[in-house]
């Protein structure tokens, strides 16, 4: 069994308490843009919200339930799933801009633990494992030039692997 990381919750005002789609089926990756994004996030007039955040030193941030509907990803599209991208994915966004700065290995960490919990829990194949940039490639680059994709990927499988035997 894959843990879910530690976390401290703070409601997000913009969300839908319950999903329009069939269930979690993918994960995206957004940057945050800033260093500061929680009261951006969490101001009711700016209409965002992610279901996680995760702070440069490691800290992870739920700002809505994973059977909410958070509101990351509007546009796009995703292996031709039809409907709004927001209605079947669990958003991430990583604090900093990815197209200017490497992101922090405490980060990269904490991402892989919560990533590695959210696919075993949803059975989300890692090809679901996506950036925004994937999901609306006109519109949007995060999570940045700067994420290590490949190892990222791999870090996610060898904490699942290790499942088989332990806890992760």
């Amino acid at each position: 069994m894959v843990r879910k990381p530690d976390f401290v919750f703070l409601e997000s005002p913009s969300k839908r308490k319950l999903r329009r789609g069939p269930g979690i089926s993918a994960v995206i990756i957004h940057h945050t843009g800033s260093d500061n994004a929680l009261p951006f996030l969490l101001d009711p007039v700016n209409q965002v919200s992610y279901h996680y955040v995760i702070e440069k030193d490691g800290r992870i941030t739920q700002t809505v339930e994973d059977e909410g509907e958070a509101w990351h990803s509007g546009h796009g599209t995703l292996f031709d799933t039809p409907g709004n991208p927001n209605s079947y994915s669990i958003g991430i966004g990583l604090q900093g801009d990815g197209n200017k700065d490497a992101f922090s290995l405490l980060q990269m960490l904490a991402l892989e633990q919560l990533v590695a919990y959210l696919v075993f829990m949803y059975s989300v194949p890692l090809n679901r494992v996506v950036g925004h940039q994937h999901v609306d490639p006109n519109r949007k680059v995060d999570p940045g030039r700067f994420f290590p994709w490949h190892g990222f990927l791999m870090n996610v499988a060898k904490r699942l692997l290790l499942t088989q035997n332990e806890d992760v």
